[in-house]
């Protein structure tokens, strides 16, 4: 009887999982990682629109030495997009979220930067985590104020203040990469004899900012009394937790022997207790059968190429770790498994390997 080529039965073998990766590939532009909101690694050549653009104005052309201005600083968000707060306040539901606070940082000069006036924010619900989670952000035209005052020595013509916005733009579903974006501003510096020019004093803008002095952080100087009030305490209460929690078991702080010790073995039992579901326990069985095949009577080289599987399977998800470890500082990790081309890659190896467990090749 004539028994099918190599090649025939790799044919056959192969031709389903064709089939079925062609219907996720035609869907892959209605899943949310095409170019678009919610796209992370989209298509890069296609015409994106900013998820936010960012401006900034002075609220006068000419200010006197010692003088006072406004520096508007503007974040339009796109439809659907929003930013962190400059302080974010992170939902209990979204525990191991780490928000990339929005930033708004001058470089030096003839000046003085005092508390910025933030917007008002708005609450939006994402779904970071699987389900709805009301959130505190930016979104729409938000407009933050720096008040800046002229040294009394510094001189006259035209002044350039540098600033560096830092934010990351997020959808209802993910985050993007957050982005530094180097602005300048320039006002002319002028003397008493000279003209000004008018104010335009933005809307919203406190000025009584300007009734007190400020400390060199930008922020309103505190007074003699609330100065030795707010000594830092050196006490007990501020050594801190736990290093965290795995599975609600609290893991040893200080990331020493001991953390890692408690993690490892943690680790290992969640391993052990995943080998019981449907998905693996079936599966133990031909990997115990294709050792034996491989290894005969032989017990070394059966704990030999154990090893070499067992390494395999570590160097496989640590390999999976590292782009979501990469992204957990923007984003919930579990998002990258919804990008098509990196699910599809898995699968591929996925597959060749079962290929060699039907006996089609060894290595």
């Amino acid at each position: 009887m004539h028994m099918p080529s190599f090649t025939t039965r790799l044919l056959r073998l192969l031709a389903p999982i064709v089939l079925l990766a062609l219907p996720a590939a035609q869907t892959r532009a209605q899943t949310g990682f095409g170019g678009a909101k919610g796209d992370l690694l989209g298509d890069p050549f296609g015409e994106q629109t900013p998820a936010v653009t960012v401006t900034a104005a002075t609220d006068r052309d000419a200010v006197l030495p010692g003088g006072e201005l406004v520096i508007a600083v503007t974040l339009d968000h796109a439809d659907g997009y929003h930013t962190n707060l400059n302080n974010p306040v992170v939902p209990p539901e979204m525990e191991g979220f780490i928000p990339v606070a929005t930033e708004i940082r001058l470089g030096d000069g003839p000046f003085k930067v005092g508390p910025i006036q933030w917007p008002e924010p708005h609450e939006v619900a994402v779904n970071f985590t699987g389900s709805a989670v009301p959130y505190l952000v930016y979104s729409e035209k938000a407009v933050a104020f720096v008040p800046v005052r002229i040294a009394e020595n510094a001189s006259l013509g035209p002044l350039s203040i540098d600033l560096e916005v830092v934010y990351q733009s997020c959808d209802d579903v993910s985050c993007l990469p957050p982005e530094t974006v180097p602005l300048s501003v320039t006002v002319q510096v002028v003397d008493a004899s000279a003209e000004a020019g008018p104010v335009r004093t933005p809307a919203g803008f406190d000025a009584s900012v300007f009734d007190s002095p400020w400390d060199d952080n930008g922020g309103d100087a505190p007074a003699a009394d609330d100065a030795a009030d707010s000594e830092p305490s050196t006490g007990p209460a501020e050594a801190g937790g736990g290093g965290g929690t795995f599975f609600g078991i609290t893991i040893p702080a200080g990331g020493g022997a001991a953390g890692m010790v408690v993690l490892g073995l943690l680790g290992a039992a969640g391993g052990l207790i995943l080998n019981l579901t449907p998905c693996v326990l079936p599966v133990i069985p031909i990997k115990v059968m294709t050792l034996s095949q491989h290894a005969g009577e032989n017990r070394v080289r059966a704990a030999v190429l154990g090893l070499w599987m067992a390494l395999g399977v570590i160097a496989f998800w640590a390999a999976l770790a590292v782009p979501v470890l990469s992204i957990r500082g923007f984003t919930d990790p579990s998002r990258i498994f919804g990008i098509w081309w990196l699910t599809t890659g898995i699968g591929v190896v996925i597959a060749v390997m079962s290929l060699g467990l039907l006996g089609l090749f060894q290595i």
